[in-house]
């Protein structure tokens, strides 16, 4: 292992740049990670295996919400906020801040009202389960928190205030939950727990609006420039549909087994996909600090740096991510009867799933090298190529073989995903990302 991290940073100041800010952004994944583990697991603990299927359903719908709700406006507004803080020009950032926040509002205020009057339909018409429309329905308190903290997180990283936009982001959410669905399940099972869970977005919003306000210098200044809605749209839209097309290919597999089989089975798939997304974070705390160094070095036109990055990039992700797979795969059952009796027969689903994260963690960062070197367009068609190939490939399997079928699912199209990514890559920019196959 000490050789091998020697072999990927030996004079290369680009890697030791990615290797160190992707630990800093890997110690506050990994808080998140575990926080949202323990919060699964007490879930689990609190309401049972068909409890959690039922509340994993209700959270990929206010997931789907939230994300309408943000209207891609992720990216845009870190990259207005942070131009407007580069020039000083305060009056801009506030602006970009109101008319960001106040389109995300009001279309998050939308798919809410969406959800609330189409809940019957996704209860009894998809997951079979009348007892579920009240559910959905108290998870639309989800929506409208979750956009605007999400959105504040990314306003933060603007300010170059990286470590509180990424607790904002991805620790505060589940901190909070896990304190108060304790309090709430009891009284009222997976109600109660999405309550909490609604509660804690709202938490999250607060601690980051607060952090927001104590940034941003206090001088009254009008923004240099106007700064309309229409110029956010229009930079926000495309983004949107790619992580629409990503986030479907991600709940798809549970999706597919909520209308399929028992509530307890998407339990027991949600814990496993869960606990074994460990070496994903491995991966999106790589693509944190690389992607911009593949703009930068792209924008440059110095295409054999990019490449090498890249195969490096990957190769670290790779030996990071092998012993996390050997401990899964050494007892998978183990793992799963954290989450209580009842899931430790989802242990295979669990080392499938493993397999499959590892592949996508292995393969490295190269939807990445796409996006960041000008194919967005390219990358948007084939993500929804992929969705296609999984809402196919879900349906034959998961229809009749069930949390097998699941699992098989997700790690048959991310393998197809990142194999597909690769060939892309070298197909248009002439660059092969894997460091150990040429």
């Amino acid at each position: 292992m000490k050789y091998a991290f020697s072999r990927l940073f030996s004079g290369d100041d680009h890697m030791r740049e990615i290797a160190a800010g992707s630990a800093a952004a890997l110690t506050m994944k990994l808080i998140a990670a575990g926080l949202g583990f323990v919060f699964y697991v007490a879930v689990a603990r609190l309401v049972g295996a068909d409890g959690a299927g039922r509340f994993s359903l209700c959270l990929i719908l206010g997931n789907f919400a939230s994300l309408f709700g943000r209207l891609g406006l992720d990216n845009t507004l870190l990259r207005y906020t942070a131009s407007s803080a580069a020039d000083g020009d305060w009056g801009a950032a506030r602006r970009v801040c109101r008319e960001g926040l106040g389109l995300s509002f009001a279309a998050s205020a939308a798919a809410s009202l969406f959800l609330i009057a189409t809940a019957p339909l996704w209860a009894d018409g998809v997951f079979h389960d009348p007892g579920m429309t009240g559910m959905i329905r108290w998870m639309t308190l989800f929506i409208i928190p979750s956009a605007m903290y999400m959105l504040t997180a990314q306003l933060l990283k603007g300010l170059k205030a990286i470590g509180q936009a990424v607790a904002v982001q991805s620790v505060w959410h589940p901190f909070f939950a896990l304190l108060l669905a304790p309090v709430f399940a009891p009284f009222w099972g997976v109600t109660g727990v999405i309550i909490a869970y609604s509660l804690a977005a709202a938490c999250a919003w607060l601690a980051g609006y607060v952090i927001w306000r104590r940034r941003l210098p206090e001088v009254n200044a009008e923004a240099s420039a106007e700064i309309n809605r229409t110029e956010l749209l229009s930079s926000s839209l495309p983004l949107f549909w790619g992580s629409l097309l990503r986030m479907a290919i991600q709940w798809t597999p549970p999706l597919l087994l909520g209308a399929f089989a028992a509530k307890a089975d998407v339990g027991v798939f949600s814990a496993a996909y869960r606990a074994a997304f460990l070496p994903g974070f491995i991966l999106i705390a790589v693509n944190s600090i690389a992607a911009p160094k593949f703009a930068e070095l792209y924008r440059l036109g110095r295409m054999e740096d990019l490449g090498r990055v890249a195969r490096k990039s990957t190769a670290l992700c790779a030996v990071c991510g092998a012993p996390i797979l050997f401990a899964f795969l050494a007892a998978p059952g183990w793992i799963m009867s954290w989450f209580g009796p009842d899931f430790i027969r989802g242990g295979l689903a669990f080392a499938i799933l493993a397999v499959g994260q590892f592949i996508g963690a292995a393969t490295g960062p190269v939807d990445f090298v796409l996006v960041m070197c000008g194919r967005e367009k390219l990358y948007r068609n084939y993500m929804l190529a992929t969705a296609l190939t999984c809402a196919a490939v879900g349906y034959g399997l998961i229809s009749h073989f069930g949390v097998m079928g699941a699992a098989w699912t997700a790690t048959i199209v991310i393998t197809a995903q990142n194999i597909g990514s690769i060939s892309l890559v070298r197909w248009k920019l002439g660059i092969w990302t894997l460091p150990w196959w040429r």
